[in-house]
């Protein structure tokens, strides 16, 4: 499945295969260069161009450390990308993005590669946390 939503110097996500997720990352001051980069393992992504590999490879391995960065930047949402098949996080996990006041969205990680990319067209303060599998 490929995406072509390039309006800001944000990492924006080119496309999502099984086990392949495609960025295009921003080079340089301007919009127009952009460098494709491939992953394979599971990453996070966030609105404001950061991308940082994410030790998961399974929803079954999840504990609350795992999400230390979205404590750490609060963002408006955060949108978990569960690999092939939708699957939640412990309810634990649930909690606490509710606790926090951060908005929490699952879903499996091709609807979140396309949602993720809507968010950042609107301007929104958005972070990615994917799986890739």
């Amino acid at each position: 499945m490929k995406f072509t939503l390039e309006n800001t110097h944000s990492v924006h996500i080119h496309s999502y295969k099984p086990g392949e997720l495609s960025l295009k990352l921003p080079v340089g001051d301007t919009t127009r260069s952009h460098q494709l980069t491939t992953y394979d393992s599971s990453v996070i992504i966030s609105h404001t161009g950061n991308v940082e590999n994410w030790a998961v490879t399974h929803v079954s391995e999840l504990t609350l450390h795992h999400f230390d960065i979205a404590w750490q930047n609060r963002p408006e949402i955060v949108l978990f990308g569960s690999g092939q098949h939708l699957a939640f996080p412990a309810h634990e996990i649930r909690q606490e993005f509710a606790r926090k006041g951060i908005g929490f969205e699952a879903m499996n990680t091709p609807a979140a590669c396309r949602t993720y990319n809507v968010l950042l067209s609107e301007g929104r303060d958005v972070l990615a946390m994917l799986i890739i599998n």
